[in-house]
């Protein structure tokens, strides 16, 4: 991934600042090219900032930031990245699906996103929208499952190791 393919946070600390500072450069650039910036206004919504945050990290490495929505207030998507997560009592978060929107519609992102993600169990809907193209959607996705993939198989050699 190129240096520039991904914003990352680098703490909480800095969050509202950074993420106003990503979601005004997104709304300029396409204002810029002469587009409409209804689907960044939209992603600007999905900051939440009075919502939880989670921090989910790839084989690579790098930490992608997730607004954090219940099921059932789970906004409608734009094109996004976003992790069904069933929440456990003790406050774990399971990850039962990774992927990322694919209609053109918001409408229609939720309803598959809800419709699969109650149909798995999933009790949490976490989004990543500070991504710029289908590109780097695509290799959010991919390290961050490979990233869940590795933690399973560590998992496993832990166990199989200890009998």
């Amino acid at each position: 991934m190129g240096k520039t393919a991904l914003r990352l946070v680098s703490s909480a600390k800095d969050l509202p600042s950074r993420a106003m500072d990503i979601v005004a450069g997104k709304l300029k650039r396409s204002e810029n090219r002469g587009q409409k910036a209804g689907n960044e206004a939209v992603n600007l919504e999905l900051f939440g900032f009075g919502h939880e945050f989670h921090y989910w990290q790839g084989l690579t490495g790098l930490r992608y930031l997730h607004s954090v929505y219940q099921l059932q207030d789970c906004p409608e998507l734009a094109k996004a990245n976003y992790i069904m997560v069933r929440k456990l009592d003790n406050g774990d978060v399971v990850p039962l699906c990774i992927g990322q929107t694919v209609a053109d519609a918001a409408s229609l992102n939720l309803a598959h996103i809800r419709q699969k993600a109650a149909r798995l169990g999933a009790n949490e809907i976490h989004i990543h929208v500070l991504t710029d193209s289908h590109k780097q959607r695509d290799e959010v996705e991919l390290d961050l499952l490979k990233g869940q993939f590795a933690r399973i198989e560590n998992k496993l050699r832990l166990q199989v190791a200890n009998g």
